[in-house]
């Protein structure tokens, strides 16, 4: 790859403008929600896939169910997505603000990230 291919797609990269929101993770067996916010929808639930095969996720209660179940025993939802201008500006608080009203809708839900 040349020189000015390399830097075009590092361009593209720098200022893309990924997709932000809510995610779930839902065991089959059990009806558990474990939910989070994500900067990138995109890479979300393979971060959490990789980190569950390995045997490596902070959530032990998800890790267990991994364990007994599967990859198979899990539904994996975009739960909310949200709108936002600047891809520079920290929405942080805004995705937390939607996790905590998903939460609070899905009373059975825990967060994800422990």
């Amino acid at each position: 790859m040349d020189r000015t291919k390399k830097k075009e797609l590092l361009m593209q990269w720098k200022t893309r403008h990924p997709e932000m929101g809510v995610i779930s993770i839902q065991s089959k067996a059990t009806g558990e929600i474990f939910a989070d916010i994500s900067k990138d929808l995109q890479r979300a639930f393979n971060s959490h896939r990789f980190q569950l095969s390995a045997a490596l996720h902070s959530n032990r209660r998800l890790q267990e169910l991994w364990n007994e179940y599967g990859e198979d025993g899990f539904e994996y939802k975009v739960e909310s997505i949200l709108k936002y201008g600047d891809p520079d500006e920290d929405q942080t608080a805004k995705l937390t603000a939607m996790l905590d009203s998903f939460l609070l809708e899905h009373p059975q839900a825990a967060k994800l990230a422990r």
